[in-house]
């Protein structure tokens, strides 16, 4: 009975994607899709160039003293302008790194290396202020809101005395 549902379900699937596509096929061939402005393409990467996936996860390096960390995270502001890096530093096979935020201008990017530069070292970082993300901070925000009111239901069904 379990197979037949599964094989029904398949099978209408099947047929909905199916439908889907010539639906999609026959729409297609009416439109006339106009390419973006040349002007605002970029075809492809100059080598002075450095692509964001090749920064992610990328060693962070001091000139003199090696390896700080990686760089975890890029940070952009609201006119989406890179404004900082967060880089993860310490910790042993992943677990316990801290993350410190610093400011983009910190940083050296050098397109031919997958390595980014800080004039900062590791011990710095170690003892800097660890940088919280807004994910974090709702999450915290929203734990306290439910502990809060976990405690006014606790004060509402105590008995009075």
């Amino acid at each position: 009975m379990r197979i037949k549902l599964i094989t029904a379900s398949a099978s209408a699937l099947t047929l909905v994607i199916a439908s889907s596509s010539a639906l999609a096929q026959s729409e297609d061939q009416d439109v006339q899709v106009t390419p973006p402005p040349l002007e605002v393409l970029i075809e492809e990467q100059e080598t002075e160039q450095v692509l964001s996936a090749d920064l992610i996860g990328a060693d962070v390096m001091h000139a003199e003293h090696g390896a700080i960390g990686t760089l975890d995270s890029i940070l952009f502001d609201s006119d989406d302008k890179i404004v900082g890096g967060v880089v993860a530093v310490g910790g042993f096979l992943g677990f316990g790194k801290k993350h410190v935020a610093l400011s983009w201008d910190q940083f050296e990017v050098r397109a031919e290396e997958p390595a980014v530069y800080l004039d900062l070292t590791r011990e710095q970082l170690e003892v800097a202020p660890s940088f919280t993300d807004q994910a974090t901070i709702r999450a915290e925000e929203e734990a306290m809101q439910a502990q809060q009111e976990m405690q006014q239901q606790q004060q509402q069904q105590a008995p009075l005395e």
